[in-house]
C-alpha cells in the first residue's frame, strides 16, 4: 500500500495533503498529530482497501 505502483497516485496525493511522506514506521504518529491527518489517512484506506481486496479475490480466482 505504501509503495505499490497501483496506489502511487493516491498515496502521493495523501502525502501532499499531509505535507509529509508516509511509511509503515511513521503512519501512526502522523495520524495522531491532528484530527485532519487521521481523517485523510482513514479516507485513503477506505478508498484503497476495497480495491486491494478485489485485486486479491481476482488473483485467487486466477490461481484456481
Amino acid at each position: 500500500m505504501f509503495r505499490c505502483g497501483r496506489w502511487e497516485r493516491d498515496c502521493r496525493a495523501l502525502e501532499v495533503e499531509l505535507e509529509e511522506s508516509i511509511d509503515p514506521d511513521n503512519i501512526l504518529a502522523i495520524m495522531l498529530k491532528r484530527n485532519t491527518n487521521w481523517d485523510a489517512i482513514k479516507g485513503f484506506i477506505k478508498k484503497v482497501q476495497p480495491r486491494r481486496e478485489e485485486d486479491e479475490r481476482l488473483r485467487q480466482r486466477g490461481n484456481h
